[in-house]
């Protein structure tokens, strides 16, 4: 994954191993204009948190710790993830958007994902995938949706 983030990041900060140049997505260091940031960083290392220069590269790869957001705005402006990188132009053949529906869990042939059971309208219906199954549902949805299909550990 390091490899793709490094290709789409313009990182506009001191050079560092885990930091892309000249790709669309323009990142830069907060900056440090408030004092609650350092003394935020300060308390955290108190504590015995660890502390990092920013949240990516080193504070990725172990327990966490504690850093200032990168942030993604260019001449005052929020940059849109989406709206930088290049999407292809969906025909409609391979894309179906369902509003108000609810994905209750997902459909499986032994370890391999089929497809998803939503409910739409008040009904259950199943719709499957004919080449692969791809969840985006943040950082809770997509554990609790892997947890209702079975998936993950049992407590």
């Amino acid at each position: 994954m390091l490899n793709i983030y490094r290709r789409i990041e313009d990182w506009h900060g001191a050079a560092t191993q885990y930091r892309g140049a000249g790709g669309a997505v323009y990142v830069q260091p907060a900056p440090i204009s408030n004092p609650i940031f350092p003394a935020m960083l300060e308390g955290a290392r108190a504590a015995g948190i660890p502390t990092f220069e920013n949240p990516n590269g080193r504070m990725q790869e172990g327990q966490g710790g504690g850093s200032v957001q990168d942030i993604r705005s260019r001449d005052g402006k929020r940059q849109s993830f989406s709206a930088l990188i290049p999407f292809p132009t969906w025909t409609g053949q391979n894309l179906t958007v369902l509003t108000d529906a609810m994905v209750t869990r997902l459909t499986l042939e032994g370890i391999r994902a089929t497809g998803v059971e939503i409910v739409h309208n008040g009904q259950v219906q199943r719709i499957g995938a004919v080449l692969e199954v791809v969840l985006s549902l943040g950082a809770i949805n997509t554990p609790k949706l892997l947890m209702q299909s079975g998936i993950g550990r049992r407590n």
